[in-house]
């Protein structure tokens, strides 16, 4: 899923903007001078003219390539002089969407066609680049192997819907296919450093055009000598780098390169724990949210924590509020976050949203048809991610993966990651539109299944996220473990909800903040400390027995 041809303005002019508007890269395009047809039939019969509404769509464009080399990169984009820029984050004029407007989470969207399901085709071959589920204002394809020398043909097939109106048909917008020739492509997607394996750390980034990627690292501590790797032609890109064993700290640059042209991003420093796990240190929060909103609260939040120098960054969950609108994705997170996340490890514990959004690219990880579910030791200290967006019951493989890692567990504390919070007094998480309302599922099975197994072998915390506030809270041995909930790191905070059986053992902050816990000799020290770096909560955890 997901992409990173994210942003594209003044199309009018043929020029790409792939980021914000204050984003220095840039991508020049030309208009491709094409013959358009269109069809209200599933292409049985076509017309020369652009029907003024409809509900489902097909526009078949016949235009000429000269040379396919010449073209780096390709974007079907709709045209529309009088509407503002379609890169605009609060607002889209019209755009493309790889699923239904549902699926991908069109609230508030206003786009005005929407063509939904969409399917695009050059020379009858599918085409590559745009991710499953995600919009875009300007759809990118990648035309390697797609176009010939000579007369070429694009059709775009899907339904149309007008959201701002909600109408279905609703009034249709004339096309334009834009090229870019071979120039430098821009390093977008942070870059960010992702999980950790034996053979070295993965770093994840995106292309502002189809590009060869490569990473070439320097260890600096201990000092050893210089390692690269390479990803191929493409528009989103995870590298393997392998650092020698036992590597703390580095540098990195990352290089694109389109035929003759290079772009460069970097160098950047970077930390790893210690292979013993001495001194380690996390920072974990959740619900950055990263919209138009969070631009204040998430450069400071990436500072607080880059600023305690931590080994691992996990985030628990709701990274980008409308996650498949790939054009908040440059602007809202990566700009905001990339000191943080270009320099230390990410973890991810998703919640629902992160997995139709463009995250599993971002994070390198694994896509969004099997649950997210990770462990990490590091030294004394074992890390647990649970999915809680998936189904956990007894006997489920989720509940036997669990049980598993947590029987095999030697270490002398873990901290587990659930981005739906069992016990919490948060207003998101309680019962509140009526009589009778159920608890939330996610929450309910958090509560009953993996808080009392998390208990059951002694763990350290379950940290988690949804609710908008802190939260330290602390249930009975066989109900679970200190539930923390570090969910307010996005633009708002909500209020109170409703109390629980271990209300009275809490600690309720309504206050934006991250959490840090650091191992010491003999204890692991978590410290809660809010967007002004004042710590706001405190606890000492002794050694699993």
């Amino acid at each position: 899923m997901k992409s990173c041809i994210a942003a594209m303005a003044m199309l009018g002019a043929f020029s790409l903007s792939l980021a914000a508007a204050d984003e220095p890269s840039q991508i020049k395009t030309q208009a491709i001078k094409a013959t358009w047809q269109f069809s209200i039939d599933e292409g049985n019969t076509f017309i020369d003219a652009l029907p003024p509404t409809a509900k489902t769509l097909m526009a078949k464009a016949t235009f000429t390539i000269d040379d396919p080399q010449t073209v780096a990169g390709l974007w079907l984009a709709h045209v529309d002089e009088k509407l503002p820029n379609p890169l605009s984050p609060a607002y889209i004029a019209s755009a493309f969407a790889m699923a239904g407007h549902r699926e991908a989470r069109d609230r508030n969207c206003g786009a005005s066609p929407l063509w939904t399901y969409t399917k695009v085709q050059i020379n009858g071959k599918d085409i590559t680049g745009p991710q499953e589920a995600m919009v875009y204002t300007a759809l990118p394809i990648e035309p390697a192997g797609l176009l010939v020398k000579g007369s070429n043909t694009l059709t775009v097939s899907g339904t149309l819907w007008s959201l701002a109106t909600g109408k279905n048909p609703c009034p249709t917008k004339p096309l334009q296919l834009l090229a870019a020739a071979p120039q430098p492509a821009a390093v977008l997607g942070g870059p960010l450093l992702g999980m950790l394996g034996p053979d070295g750390v993965t770093v994840n980034c995106a292309t502002a055009l189809p590009a060869a990627v490569t990473v070439t690292a320097m260890p600096t501590e201990p000092a050893g000598a210089e390692v690269s790797a390479a990803s191929p032609v493409g528009l989103y890109h995870q590298v393997k780098l392998p650092l020698p064993a036992g590597t703390r700290k580095f540098s990195y640059s990352v290089t694109s390169r389109v035929g003759a042209h290079e772009a460069k991003a970097g160098p950047f420093a970077a930390r790893l724990p210690a292979p013993d796990g001495k001194g380690f240190k996390l920072v974990a929060m959740g619900n950055t949210r990263c919209h138009v909103y969070t631009v204040e609260s998430g450069p400071k939040l990436a500072a607080g924590m880059l600023a305690v120098n931590p080994d691992i960054f996990v985030h628990v969950g709701q990274v980008v509020e409308l996650a498949t609108w790939d054009y908040h994705w440059e602007p809202f997170f990566f700009n905001q976050y990339r000191p943080l996340i270009s320099a230390v490890p990410t973890y991810l514990s998703p919640d629902g949203g992160d997995h139709i959004g463009r995250v599993f690219r971002a994070f390198g990880t694994a896509g969004d048809d099997k649950p997210m579910n990770w462990t990490a030791a590091f030294g004394d200290v074992r890390l647990i991610g649970c999915d809680g967006a998936y189904e956990w019951k007894a006997g489920n493989d989720n509940a036997k993966w669990l049980e598993s890692v947590l029987q095999g567990a030697k270490e002398k504390y873990i901290i587990a990651f659930d981005h739906f919070p069992g016990y919490t007094d948060g207003y998101q998480s309680s019962p509140h539109g009526g009589a009778g309302e159920r608890t939330f599922p996610p929450i309910k099975q958090c509560r009953e299944l993996i808080l009392p197994m998390l208990g059951k072998y002694k763990a350290t915390a379950l940290v988690s996220a949804y609710d908008y506030n802190y939260e330290r809270i602390e249930p009975t041995p066989d109900k679970g473990v200190t539930c923390i909930i570090v969910g307010a790191g996005g633009a708002k905070t909500y209020c109170q909800g409703s109390p629980n059986e271990f209300t009275k053992t809490a600690k309720w902050i309504r206050v934006t903040s991250f959490v840090q816990f650091e191992l010491k000799d003999g204890s692991m020290e978590m410290t809660a400390i809010g967007i002004d770096g004042k710590p706001i909560d405190s606890k000492t955890f002794k050694p699993r027995q």
